[in-house]
């Protein structure tokens, strides 16, 4: 029960409009002397008022501010005595999250306390997948701010899966609310970092000399690095010298080669760490001999394949040039 009157007063310099809210005890619920309706610059009178439906009122009134006749104007006033609603926005753009970490929040907030509940619908979007057995899920739409409070949360949970993937994003873009207006930032970014563990594991290869004479011998040195970000293992890298080339000796800084399946087993690099292998061959063959290391296997995964593999030219002799070009393009 209760109702809203509205009445016009000269507590300013002219008679201006408000408002104010009784409960069935006639006890008032808003400011002391009420909530101002407008405060324009001319004398107002008459006030008039309906129901809005929800628990405020539409008035009306006479209105003098433009010093030669009376106009009727009119204003909504809220449930709450504001002429204004509320307006509604994200807390942040965007957050940083891994994928260990297992729920994360969007915080959605008014910028005043509404007494009725704000309802907000929201839409997703992003590079995530949603869904149970997916990359998260998250909860229902719409997020409802009870009447009083200023805030809620969209509750995000992340799946922690045994993938390896680049980061993921899950995109929150809210929608027209009730009882309020959309504000700034209406779109929030989650950014989901993988947490699987990855090392890049480059392979890089050189020879003393590229143009060498026939039964000349070379030296090939192969590096594997270690790139990071995560301690490497069980590596191996295929160094099998082609025809043209006949093995002579090696020698590794670490792990063992096998001249004859060309199996650098290299075993594990910490992070930031090189290995060493260098080659002595004899050239054999006259013309272009492309040797190339390539490295075949590491633990944790590698997703970085731009520099798994290295690779020296040989030019033996005397070459023409135009399968030179075609050769080396």
């Amino acid at each position: 029960g209760g109702s809203i009157i509205a009445w016009n007063d000269q507590r300013s310099s002219n008679y201006h409009t408000y408002a104010q809210r009784l409960n069935s005890s006639g006890v008032p619920q808003w400011s002391t002397h009420g909530e101002p309706v407008s405060d324009a610059s001319g004398a107002e009178d008459d006030p008039a008022l309906v129901s809005d439906g929800s628990n405020g009122a539409i008035v009306t009134w006479h209105d003098y501010r433009n010093n030669s006749h009376y106009d009727i104007y009119a204003q909504r006033v809220y449930s709450n005595g504001a002429i204004s609603l509320p307006t509604v926005s994200f807390t942040t753009a965007s957050q940083q999250a891994d994928e260990g970490d297992g729920t994360v929040q969007a915080t959605v907030q008014l910028s005043d306390t509404f007494t009725s509940t704000v309802s907000i619908p929201f839409t997703l979007g992003g590079t995530a997948q949603e869904g149970a057995g997916n990359d998260f899920t998250v909860s229902a739409s719409p997020v409802s701010i009870p009447a009083g409070s200023t805030d809620a949360d969209i509750t995000i949970t992340i799946r922690d899966d045994s993938d390896v993937e680049s980061t993921e994003t899950v995109v929150l873009t809210l929608g027209t609310p009730t009882n309020a207006t959309l504000d700034s930032p209406s779109v929030h970014t989650v950014s989901i970092s993988d947490n699987e563990p990855v090392a890049d594991v480059a392979v890089s290869k050189s020879v003393d000399d590229d143009t060498p004479d026939f039964d000349q011998q070379v030296l090939f040195t192969i590096e594997a690095s270690n790139l990071g970000p995560d301690p490497a293992t069980a590596i191996t890298i295929q160094e099998l010298l082609p025809t043209g080339l006949n093995y002579m000796s090696h020698t590794a800084s670490q792990g063992s080669y096998d001249s004859g399946t060309g199996m650098w087993d290299v075993g594990g690099l910490a992070l930031s760490s090189t290995a060493t292998l260098s080659v002595t061959a004899q050239v054999k063959k006259e013309g272009l001999i492309v040797n190339t290391a390539a490295r075949t296997a590491s633990t944790p995964a590698d997703t970085n394949a731009a520099n798994d593999s290295g690779k020296a030219v040989l030019r033996v002799g005397t070459i023409c040039l135009p399968w030179l070009f075609l050769l080396l393009n």
